[in-house]
């Protein structure tokens, strides 16, 4: 079963490049797959990227294994906290994606999350906490967990350097 996400074709090509966009980052994004048989997926340092023409807060993590991230569409400055419902795509405001990709295994099974919660707040950082549902193959569900922590957010859009 195929899902677009906004989040995933993204992190797919930032995979690639080896770092996270806009230079270094100052906070932590954590992604840990849960339950039976759970483990860390990513844990590294992470930015997040404000992007005022379409209401979305897009936070990257990205390393040589593995990438991760979770996008929220909401309005800016963040009301503290706030709450997100994940779904596989961004609608509109209060609705997050989440999804992360082994980088080193290319057949490896992406997560890109179905449902669940996202819960941030913000000030000169954005830091939360979010639990997703993905389901692979049709019918194994994996449920992600997700924290962020102290992750600097610059103003940008992602477009090219100027």
């Amino acid at each position: 079963m195929r899902r677009p996400t906004v989040l995933l074709p993204l992190l797919l090509v930032l995979a690639g490049c080896g770092s996270a966009p806009g230079g270094p980052a100052g906070g932590r994004l954590t992604i840990v797959r849960a339950g039976r048989g759970g483990r860390t997926l990513v844990s590294a340092p992470a930015v997040g990227a404000w992007c005022a023409s379409d209401s979305s807060l897009a936070v990257l993590a990205v390393t040589s294994s593995g990438s991760g991230g979770v996008a929220v569409r909401a309005a800016w400055p963040l009301p503290s906290p706030d709450s997100f419902t994940v779904q596989p795509r961004l609608a509109g405001l209060g609705t997050a994606t989440a999804a992360w990709r082994n980088v080193g295994d290319t057949v490896s099974v992406a997560f890109a999350a179905d449902s669940g919660l996202v819960v941030l707040r913000a000030g000169a950082s954005v830091s939360g906490r979010f639990t997703a549902w993905a389901t692979l193959f049709d019918t194994a569900v994996v449920r992600l967990e997700g924290t962020l922590d102290a992750i600097p957010v610059r103003h940008d859009c992602g477009g090219p350097a100027k």
